[in-house]
């Protein structure tokens, strides 16, 4: 799949696309109520604290804008599933 095929913006937040925003975001499923696991999640993937809450308020607004929200955020879901699957398997 590749971004320039959405007829919305999927151009990355802070350096991070909606697909590893997802992934991320998969990761952190498990540590929502606990900041510091949330960053070494982000910085074991090579990303910052400050670049991560950028790339989160960026990805919010955008997933909740009314205009591509829903487009947007079908894709998003698409790939937390697809991560959070993969992170679910027995390995």
């Amino acid at each position: 799949m590749t971004q320039s095929t959405h007829p919305y913006p999927v151009e990355p937040v802070a350096g991070i696309s909606l697909e590893q925003y997802a992934q991320l975001a998969a990761a952190m499923h498990e540590s929502l109520d606990a900041p510091e696991k949330c960053e070494a999640i982000a910085l074991a993937a090579g990303i910052t604290s400050d670049q991560w809450q950028r790339a989160v308020e960026g990805w919010n607004q955008r997933l909740s804008d009314p205009l591509i929200g829903g487009a947007l955020s079908s894709l998003y879901m698409e790939l937390y599933r697809q991560y959070r699957d993969e992170l679910q398997e027995p390995r």
